[in-house]
């Protein structure tokens, strides 16, 4: 019966950040079936067979109450007996005839619902966390700082627009043979590559 994930298990795989790489919660994409009883048949009392009180006729004695008699019979009631029970399995899904594919646990850590809310940003506070890998204790996710790639790539974006304007309005001005216009335009663009060259050598 689906659970929700208050009432259900939680694994989770951290990244090498502390944060979340995958999450299983139970009966949403990660399936528990319990320890199973490992049952025996054992012998148990032994059969016997009665036969009820009754009168006989005695040559010597006349009629005669003969009491129940219980006989053995050599056989015995089989009794289930519990000898132990059958490891909890985990499983990625579990088709209609029972047959399961088998989910590896080994990378992920069993997490409670309160820690859960902490890591998927739904904490009281209103903060996203991560684990402290070494720790194993749950902290405030730091601000995410760009890369280097992703900063040049920013830039790149930023600028690429200002110079294909530019070298438009040059090719405009060549068109129409107006020398003061290009010049200008060619001082604009030098100016531009300057910028452009320092910003991406400060983050290079």
């Amino acid at each position: 019966m689906p659970k929700n994930a208050k009432d259900a298990r939680i694994f989770i795989k951290f990244a090498e950040d502390g944060t979340r790489a995958d999450t299983r919660i139970e009966d949403a994409n990660l399936y528990i079936i319990p320890p199973q009883p490992i049952i025996e048949l054992r012998n148990g009392e032994e059969i016997l067979r009665v036969i009820p009180a009754h009168y006989e006729d005695d040559p010597e004695q006349g009629t005669i109450l003969v009491p129940e008699q219980r006989i053995p019979t050599g056989q015995y009631e089989q009794v289930e007996v519990t000898t132990g029970y059958t490891e909890e399995i985990l499983a990625d899904s579990i088709a209609e005839d029972g047959t399961y594919i088998p989910f590896n646990p080994a990378d992920y850590i069993e997490v409670t619902y309160a820690e859960y809310l902490l890591l998927s940003g739904n904490s009281p506070d209103g903060k996203m966390y991560i684990r402290d890998m070494t720790t194993g204790e749950y902290i405030e996710q730091p601000p995410y700082v760009p890369t280097a790639a992703e900063k040049l790539a920013v830039l790149d974006a930023e600028y690429e627009a200002q110079f294909d304007e530019i070298n438009n309005q040059i090719i405009l001005a060549v068109a129409e043979n107006n020398e003061a216009l290009k010049a200008e335009l060619m001082e604009e663009k030098a100016v531009l590559v300057e910028e452009y060259t320092t910003k991406r050598g400060a983050i290079e």
